[in-house]
């Protein structure tokens, strides 16, 4: 009877395809891989161009292809939706119920995580599921979902200036991927008075980026 049980807890302690063991809640964090960032945001310049009265029709009928793999591979709903209610094409009833189904599971694994981080873990753990989860509503979500998401990362206590400016770039982003101007204006000038208080060279050479990138938008 020893050995069968030995067994058993071998069995138990076995990590499944998460890397975890048999009853452990499967870690997650936000995919941090630039250009996977970079593909998404791809999204939003071509959903200008295809909304774009100057955009050439020839033009377009490769960008809704590029737009289509693109939201499909980030099953990003709320873009897809907007984008076909602009153009006046179609929902593709089957790809959007794919694409909620997905999104719906991987939340629940973020919950999952966050509630059990919470409990049993420290806020570095906490930080990770709530990042995950505003990243997971920045690509499928609205605009107001993910900002909602990436707030309530920010009010962990012991959030530090350098990621308060992480989290303002990310809002940044969510406001230039919408096409949002006021949000991207805010959200410079909260970061640059973080910056005034203290942020390191890579951080602020990050926020040049998104000062020019803003002030091309306005056409400053």
């Amino acid at each position: 009877h020893m050995a069968s049980k030995d067994v058993e807890m071998a069995d138990a302690a076995k990590p499944n395809a998460e890397g975890t063991k048999e009853g452990e809640v499967p870690k997650v964090k936000a995919d941090d891989d630039p250009d996977a960032e970079g593909e998404f945001m791809r999204i939003s310049q071509l959903r200008f161009r295809l909304t774009s009265p100057r955009a050439k029709e020839e033009r377009k009928a490769k960008d809704w292809d590029d737009l289509l793999k693109l939201v499909e591979k980030f099953n990003a709903v709320a873009v897809y939706e907007v984008t076909c209610k602009e153009l006046g094409k179609p929902v593709d009833a089957t790809l959007l119920a794919k694409m909620k189904d997905l999104n719906a599971k991987r939340m629940e694994e973020v919950e999952a995580f966050i509630a059990d981080a919470k409990e049993n873990e420290g806020e570095t753990e906490v930080r990770d599921g709530l990042l995950a989860k505003a990243q997971l509503l920045a690509r499928s979500g609205s605009k107001e979902e993910a900002e909602t998401a990436y707030d309530e990362a920010e009010k962990l206590p012991k959030t530090t200036s350098g990621q308060k400016l992480d989290l303002q770039f990310h809002l940044m982003r969510i406001g230039m991927f919408w096409g949002d101007i006021p949000q991207v204006e805010k959200h410079v000038k909260l970061a640059q008075v973080l910056m005034d208080n203290g942020g390191d060279w890579e951080r602020r050479n990050r926020l040049k980026v998104y000062e020019a990138t803003y002030l091309l938008s306005i056409r400053d």
